[in-house]
């Protein structure tokens, strides 16, 4: 056997990657099977099926991940497996809005039972597996799960009448959901309740800090593009200030990585332009709150639980961007106005364009980490998100996530804060693999995005092999570089991701990911023997 061919076996086997192409498979076969008829009455033969079948694969994953985290004691498996059940306990696939816009009794009951499906996988991998999972983190699984099962009751014509929800219009119900977003990120705290020191870290204890970010991470994908997906059902309006809770919470998240890290003065600015823009677009008359006769704007209505929010952060941590949040956001509640027009001309640039700028930004904040270099590429990422919004709302998701995703990486190269670079890096693999499975399924609908993407994608190319991060990190890089090759081969107007997926078909896919889960668990019990038959790869 030549020497590049058991490089790569012996990586396969010690990362065990076939999970994350098990998990990977799965998600493409849910997507293929779903693209292939719209949501209704005739839908539900495949809709049921398919969602036993997904949660089946839940409860393996679940399953395996104790046996090889407590039996086998494989750090390595057994918390990567934890990775992949946490996402899929808080449903990618969007099986909730689906059922619930065909029927809503029946898509209530399905709900309920896949949120108590939750609980019980959450009870498992702390009793049964052993995992060391903290009550904090089992409450914030557990508050986002129940915000994306029963999130649709809340929004439906039929729950206004119900106690306090009676004086609050739709869109300000969406705008409580929102909320929840914060809540989640402040309630999931740790993944462990206390953390070994540095020099006490074994090789693969990594993954427990891993955990410590998709806790907060993925459930805010995930739960932005349900919500994103419930705009569309239950046709409600949403403004980008409803990105307010976004920011915050992922302010929590670098608190928490790195204490007091914001308190730099790039967090202060950081948090102003922030805020600025994004209140900016809430002004309007639409959706007004009548409190005590008076009607409330969206702006107003927002600012107040921005101010509100910062303030009582401020007081948890004491950090002065909380406190700078607070504060422009009472401003803006007293004011109720926008920001100055001086800022629309610049904002009215195309996103096309503007990617080019927003890259080359970034890629400058990730070489020289300066604090001018950080602020203009934070600055850029601001105004491409906002350009995002106007396009379809998952572009707006993803484009939320990925901007931040790098405005945390080039806060960590500023600070040399290695290990908050290594984290987001690799969450940013983890998002590009979300990404492609979502273009895969035409969940963006031939939107004018081309060159929009290819733009992101290079960035996300240049940021994986940069920064060496294995298994994620350089799966999105080679799906992404043989779907671009494929598409300029063929001289297609639009990037087709990967004909692999068509061609197989979705229970091919489906088919797949049970086998290579099937196959991972054997890598897993026979790892030893699989790589002292290998040998040593310095070899």
């Amino acid at each position: 056997m030549s020497k590049p061919i058991r490089k790569l076996l012996r990586f396969l086997i010690s990362e065990n990657s076939l999970y994350l192409f098990s998990a990977l498979c799965l998600l493409l076969g849910c997507f293929q099977v779903m693209s292939g008829q719209a949501p209704g009455a005739a839908s539900l033969k495949t809709d049921l099926p398919l969602l036993a079948t997904f949660k089946f694969y839940e409860v393996l994953v679940v399953l395996s991940c104790c046996v090889v985290f407590r039996r086998l004691a494989i750090e390595n498996d057994g918390l990567l497996l934890a990775c992949i059940a946490l996402v899929l306990f808080l449903d990618p696939t969007a099986f909730n809005t689906r059922f619930y816009s065909v029927d809503k009794s029946m898509g209530l009951a399905v709900n309920a039972v896949c949120f108590g499906l939750v609980l019980v996988n959450i009870s498992l991998l702390r009793w049964v597996g052993r995992l060391p999972i903290s009550r904090s983190a089992c409450m914030g699984i557990a508050s986002v799960a129940a915000l994306i099962y029963f999130g649709p009751a809340l929004l439906d014509a039929d729950f206004s009448n119900v106690s306090f929800t009676s004086t609050l219009s739709q869109d300000h119900r969406y705008y409580f959901l929102w909320w929840g977003l914060l809540v989640a990120a402040a309630v999931g705290r740790r993944w462990i309740e206390s953390e070994p020191r540095a020099g006490e870290l074994s090789r693969h204890r990594i993954y427990y800090r891993y955990l410590d970010a998709v806790l907060v991470i993925f459930p805010f994908i995930i739960l932005l593009t349900h919500l994103f997906l419930m705009e569309g059902v239950f046709s409600v309006k949403i403004y980008p200030a409803c990105f307010a809770p976004v920011i915050l919470g992922l302010m929590l998240l670098v608190e928490r990585v790195v204490p007091r890290a914001l308190d730099r003065h790039a967090g202060l600015a950081l948090v102003g332009m922030w805020s600025a823009v994004l209140l900016s677009g809430s002004h309007s008359p639409e959706a007004q709150l009548q409190v005590a006769g008076v009607l409330v704007t969206p702006a107003r209505f927002v600012a107040f639980l921005n101010a509100l929010a910062g303030a009582v952060l401020y007081c948890r941590s004491g950090s002065a961007p909380f406190l700078a949040h607070s504060l422009l956001s009472g401003a803006a509640c007293v004011a109720g106005a926008t920001v100055p027009a001086m800022i629309d001309g610049v904002i009215t640039l195309q996103p096309e364009p503007l990617a080019v700028i927003w890259l080359f930004s970034v890629l400058a904040a990730l070489r020289f980490g300066r604090p001018l270099d950080v602020g203009i590429a934070g600055f850029t990422s601001i105004l491409q998100l906002v350009r995002v919004l106007d396009l379809t709302p998952h572009v707006a998701v993803f484009s939320a996530i990925q901007l931040t995703g790098l405005w945390l990486i080039a806060l960590g190269r500023m600070y040399d804060i290695k290990q908050l670079v290594n984290l987001t890096a690799e969450l940013a693999g983890c998002l590009m693999l979300y990404t492609y499975v979502a273009l895969k399924a035409d969940r963006f609908h031939h939107d004018p995005i081309q060159a929009y993407f290819i733009f992101q994608i290079v960035g996300f190319f240049a940021m994986g092999w940069v920064f060496r991060q294995k298994s994620l990190c350089g799966l999105s890089a080679c799906l992404g570089g043989l779907d671009l090759g494929l598409a300029s081969f063929q001289r297609m107007q639009t990037v087709d991701f990967s004909g692999l997926a068509r061609d197989l078909g979705g229970v091919g896919l489906l088919f797949l990911a049970f086998l290579l889960l099937f196959v991972g668990l054997v890598f897993s019990f026979r790892k030893e023997q699989l790589l002292a038959w290998l040998g040593d790869d310095r070899n």
